[in-house]
């Protein structure tokens, strides 16, 4: 009998190639509501799988998100550990120092931000070097004190979308999270393939949430904080609809 690893790919596959039709949605801070679905979702999150690669990042390099929930976010969440690299969720909350302190601390190599976040990156590169790379999550590069920002869109514009799926462990670390440093500088918890894995299983079972292809499911949860309890990748796991709202909660219609 061959073992099959549980790593993020037993994830990934399913929706675009099941629920090609299915549903994501993201509304952002500014209200505006836009949609796609998982085929086109598997295409794009391929395509950043190919960007890292040409970045010259090597497997286990950590690349780091400050972003509210999004789509673009959720490309983040498997084109980084699909392709051996380790997803750091950044805490929009923290400090600019102790910002500063766990990029330094998990060894960050990129930093896919949304542009809302530019002012707090910028404050937390005052106490320490900037990554290598910093992407802007969005179409354009708006004005910034920070040199040689990218626009994803233009990252990924000319990648493939098919990547040839890596040998990985099931094991190897695939995201990190730092505690909000209450009581002392923050500290990492390590999220394995496998960990995540069994945990998305448990929340689409009857024991959990009970989450089939037919739901809708909204991550109340931020994406930064303990990958929204799981839900992005379960509901993803199962083909069901995802809504992202991004910003502070208020009344609205996401779709």
């Amino acid at each position: 009998m061959m073992d099959l690893p549980l790593n993020a790919w037993l994830l990934f596959d399913h929706a675009p190639t099941h629920s090609p039709e299915a549903a994501l949605v993201s509304r952002d801070p500014s209200g505006k509501v836009a949609r796609t679905t998982y085929v086109e979702f598997g295409r794009r999150t391929q395509q950043l799988m190919h960007a890292l690669d040409r970045l010259g990042l090597a497997r286990g390099d950590v690349v780091a998100s400050l972003a509210w929930n999004s789509t673009r976010h959720l490309e983040a969440y498997f084109g980084v550990p699909c392709s051996g690299r380790v997803l750091h969720t950044l805490n929009v909350r923290l400090s600019p120092e102790d910002l500063a302190f766990v990029m330094h601390d998990a060894g960050d190599k990129v930093v896919l931000v949304d542009p809302d976040f530019l002012g707090l990156l910028e404050q937390a590169l005052q106490h320490h070097p900037a990554p290598d790379h910093i992407i802007v999550l969005g179409d354009h590069v708006p004005e910034s004190s920070i040199p040689g920002l990218i626009a994803y869109e233009d990252l990924l514009a000319d990648e493939a979308t098919v990547y040839p799926r890596p040998h990985i462990d099931e094991w190897d670390p695939m995201g990190l999270c730092y505690t909000s440093g209450t009581t002392g500088r923050p500290k990492a918890a390590v999220y394995t393939h496998r960990s995540t894995f069994l945990h998305a299983l448990a929340v689409t079972s009857h024991a959990g949430m009970s989450i089939g292809p037919g739901d809708a499911v909204l991550p109340q949860v931020p994406m930064f904080h303990a990958n929204a309890w799981g839900m992005p990748y379960a509901a993803a796991a199962v083909g069901a609809k995802q809504v992202f709202f991004a910003g502070a909660l208020e009344d609205g219609d996401p779709g």
